[in-house]
């Protein structure tokens, strides 16, 4: 019997470590299906849903196909309907100071370039402000803590987790994925 192909991701990590970016990656090699966390919580006007309609939307999105990549983190609303039906947890494990350069370069392009997000909603200037941004800073040492407490909680989890610490592992990990991965919708 051959090795079994994941087909179904979950992405973690700071803001701007490139969650994001790795899933379209993963969706366009593997052919799956994209489950953007912030657009099931983000609505317009960015009203933000509750944790349960979350785990709702999340549960309704996965059980109707056979491969899926998830990104966000959401971990205390969606890691025990994600993190259990996933193949692989992929943490980007990326140094605050990379997180937190490429968090605020994304955001000056989406603001200048005015860039729809979800349901609507458009960052602002707002969000480069000296206490957002100090509020950005501080978030990012609770990710690694949080985390490592999931996988911790659930020997599943750890046996999923894939923490990658560097852009070249990302990667190298990512060069690694099965293209070939056959799913139905």
């Amino acid at each position: 019997m051959g090795e079994t192909k994941p087909h179904r991701y979950v992405i973690v990590g700071g803001p701007g470590v490139g969650k994001s970016t790795l899933a379209v990656a993963l969706v366009q090699r593997c052919g799956l299906v994209r489950v953007e966390l912030d657009e099931l919580w983000w609505g317009p006007n960015w009203t933000s849903t509750n944790a349960h309609d979350l785990a709702a939307q999340v549960t309704e999105r996965i059980s109707d196909v056979d491969g899926w990549v998830a990104d966000g983190n959401y971990l205390d609303e969606v890691a025990s309907v994600l993190w259990s039906e996933a193949d692989v947890i992929v943490w980007l494990d990326l140094p605050r100071r990379v997180g937190f350069a490429s968090a605020v370069s994304r955001t000056i392009r989406r603001v200048i370039g005015r860039q729809e997000l979800w349901n609507g909603n458009r960052e602002s200037w707002r969000v480069l402000t000296s206490p957002s941004l100090l509020a950005l800073w501080r978030r990012c040492p609770d990710y690694p803590s949080h985390i490592e407490a999931l996988a911790e909680r659930d020997p599943s989890y750890s046996s999923k987790l894939v923490r990658l610490r560097s852009r070249r592992e990302v990667a190298e990990w990512t060069s690694e994925q099965p293209g070939d991965v056959s799913v139905s919708p």
